[in-house]
């Protein structure tokens, strides 16, 4: 779960004023709905705009995602495990491809699918808890690493009218996430047992995948979070008669 994220939505909402699609995306208007290949011109549009989305755009209330800064995540692993990462930083972004976009606008629903061949989690840790059958209390600096990772980021959205003219909102959204393989370490476990630390990042990492299963909901609500309220940073700023077309 993610703090900020619904507070970086209303910011967006309260102090917004109506603009222009910036030009890293205007190629949306080469984009015809009713084209046989509006998908992957979407697609295309998309992915060669992505490099100056990652950058951040303030007009926009875009951040710099170079890295991505998160300020909490907790993740519940069933009922034995709450472990808490602070001060994180996401990093490997800059090489993500995007595969595949479906607008559907009948329906108004966007899926996204999306690969990077390796990103990095880093930040400090609390936990308490069992990790698979081992008792943990610790905190430490802890580094998850995945490589060759797949996403998918699926979200719905609607219409509201504010001064006069109709935005998009997103309404629901959904992001999940897989990888080939994983590398977990968790730095002093137990304090300065070196010997205890290192069997159990071993024993972790020899069972990474049940590990990642269990996190993937936490971690993917609050990725999908931050996706939402970058998306939204565009839709709250450029009115749907721009958009209307594309989406």
């Amino acid at each position: 779960m993610v703090k900020f994220s619904i507070l970086v939505i209303i910011f967006l909402f309260c102090f917004t004023s109506a603009k222009h699609l910036p030009s890293y995306l205007e190629n949306f208007g080469k984009c015809h709905r009713n084209s046989t290949q509006f998908d992957p011109c979407v697609l295309e549009t998309l992915q060669l705009a992505l490099p100056f989305i990652l950058k951040g755009d303030p007009k926009y209330n875009i951040p710099n995602m170079l890295p991505l800064e998160i300020p909490e995540i907790i993740i519940s692993g069933g009922k034995n495990l709450v472990l808490k990462l602070v001060n994180i930083s996401i990093i490997g972004l800059d090489d993500m491809k995007l595969a595949h976009v479906d607008v559907d606008s009948t329906n108004m629903k966007v899926k996204i699918k999306g690969e990077a061949s390796k990103v990095m989690i880093i930040g400090n840790y609390d936990v308490k808890g069992q990790i698979l059958v081992l008792p943990i209390i610790g905190k430490g600096t802890a580094n998850f690493t995945f490589d060759d990772v797949t996403f998918i980021y699926s979200y719905s959205y609607g219409n509201i009218v504010r001064h006069n003219d109709q935005y998009f909102t997103i309404i629901g959204n959904h992001f999940t996430f897989d990888s080939q393989k994983a590398y977990l370490h968790l730095d002093r476990i137990f304090q300065d047992d070196e010997r205890l630390n290192k069997e159990t990042n071993l024993v972790i990492n020899e069972n990474w995948r049940e590990i990642i299963d269990d996190m993937r909901p936490d971690i993917g609500e609050t990725i999908g979070s931050i996706v939402t309220a970058i998306i939204s940073g565009y839709y709250a700023h450029i009115p749907a008669s721009e958009l209307i077309g594309i989406f």
